[in-house]
């Protein structure tokens, strides 16, 4: 596994590829995927901060799958929808082997998240892992907004933020951008959101220690 695949440690791969993260995946110009499971998931779920089974799951920018098959078979979901603005990393994500018992419960979809039919379609948990993060500073809003309106009235949405903003770190460069938990509250509060709980993982991959931190939200 390349370094490149670990890290986060360049900004300007984006204006590489135009600011499109569909020609990023054309041209596997994506240093953010680590190319095998990510070990927080099996955290989350083994110590129950992340409790999935039986539910309605969605993972929007779920990338090439790896951690969308991990949630599937370690949380034992009802049902779990991945999908990804990019054809490219669905394809990716459809050529996994997936254990038979899951495949009737785990669906890969190539989709913009705005477009998910929010009067047809809700949610139990929503998980995000650099979506939100990845997302310019004007599309925030139209994000939580999009959550909220997907999200069942007792689901919640889990929140793995990352990259977390250190020292003097310039919030306006990404994506991914560098994000504090108050980043989170004052526009998930905005849309009618609380702040159940956070908790630090131990678990993250050594490029990614220290700047990683779960936090789950309901409706208010």
């Amino acid at each position: 596994m390349k370094l490149l695949r670990r890290t986060l440690s360049t900004t300007s791969f984006f204006d590489r590829v135009g600011r499109d993260w569909v020609r990023a995946w054309d041209e596997r110009l994506t240093p953010w995927e680590l190319g095998s499971p990510n070990p927080i998931y099996q955290e989350l779920i083994q110590k129950q901060h992340l409790a999935v089974q039986d539910k309605r799951v969605l993972m929007p920018g779920c990338g090439s799958g790896y951690d969308a098959i991990t949630v599937c078979r370690l949380g034992r979901p009802a049902s779990l929808t991945a999908i990804d603005l990019s054809s490219k990393a669905i394809s990716i994500a459809q050529s996994h082997p997936i254990p038979p018992q899951f495949k009737d419960t785990l669906k890969f979809q190539q989709q913009d998240f705005f477009s998910i039919d929010t009067t047809k379609y809700q949610y139990d948990v929503i998980i995000d892992y650099l979506f939100y993060s990845a997302m310019d500073i004007p599309m925030r809003s139209r994000v939580v907004e999009q959550m909220y309106k997907l999200l069942a009235p007792n689901g919640v949405v889990a929140t793995i933020i990352f990259p977390l903003q250190l020292n003097n770190e310039n919030e306006t460069v990404g994506p991914p951008y560098h994000m504090k938990l108050e980043h989170y509250i004052e526009k998930f509060q905005q849309h009618h959101f609380k702040l159940i709980r956070t908790n630090t993982l131990e678990d993250s991959i050594v490029p990614r220690r220290n700047r990683e931190l779960f936090a789950l939200w309901g409706k208010a």
